[in-house]
């Protein structure tokens, strides 16, 4: 007979360890940096007043790095000076957003309210950011892949630290005793109530009283 918490969802992931928490998140991809790029001009230009999809679109689909440079000025400059001219521009605007937001960051956000301009969901952007990223031209696709490597990069070193605070906490006398003690469904294990049972085949939840009171007492398979 398998013993489940009452009032708790069966389904319910363990929550990590607090330490687990601080642990350093997976790196980001060269997409997932292209659509923090995109996305970030397409909040600049929110700034400056409301914007149709039309406009949205045609910030997406341009040439990264040269969104906000004329046709004219493109058409003059050299083509290794161009090349030069995007990176430093994608490189200045994602120089410190090469790795993922943290715990305490996201937490912050969720109780930011943004104000889009755009007319658009954000399922709705990220298809049209998604669909530009599969014809990117190779240039592009280079900068952001190297500026994702320099996120692994930082991402190690942020991991080798964290490991290393662990060991250090591990081993001193007064690390945290607690450490390991995970909750299910955002209840302490330790409250777990032992007269509960769960049906396997219809998923209730029932008390062993309840049950024994309703088989005259045979006892729940």
């Amino acid at each position: 007979m398998n013993v489940i918490p009452h009032n708790i969802n069966p389904n319910a992931k363990v929550a990590a360890p607090a330490a687990e928490k601080d642990k350093p998140r997976r790196p980001l991809s060269a997409y997932n940096l292209f659509f923090r790029f995109k996305r970030q001009k397409i909040l600049d230009a929110c700034k400056e007043g409301d914007i149709d999809r039309e406009t949205v679109e045609g910030i997406v689909n341009a040439t990264p790095g040269l969104e906000s440079v004329s046709h004219d000025a493109v058409m003059v400059l050299p083509e290794d000076e161009l090349e030069k001219f995007r990176s430093d521009n994608i490189r200045a605007e994602l120089g410190d957003k090469l790795t993922p937001k943290e715990a305490g960051e996201i937490k912050a956000r969720s109780h930011r309210k943004t104000h889009f301009k755009h007319g658009l969901s954000f399922l709705e952007m990220t298809k049209i950011i998604s669909s530009s990223w599969k014809g990117v031209d190779d240039l592009s696709k280079k900068i952001f892949e190297d500026l994702a490597e320099d996120g692994r990069n930082i991402r190690q070193q942020l991991l080798a630290d964290y490991t290393k605070a662990q060991e250090e906490r591990a081993d001193s006398p007064d690390g945290d005793k607690n450490q390991g003690q995970g909750k299910v469904g955002g209840k302490k294990l330790a409250s777990v109530r032992p007269n509960a049972i769960h049906k396997p085949h219809t998923g209730k939840m029932e008390s062993v009283a309840s049950q024994q009171g309703r088989g005259g007492g045979r006892a729940a398979e």
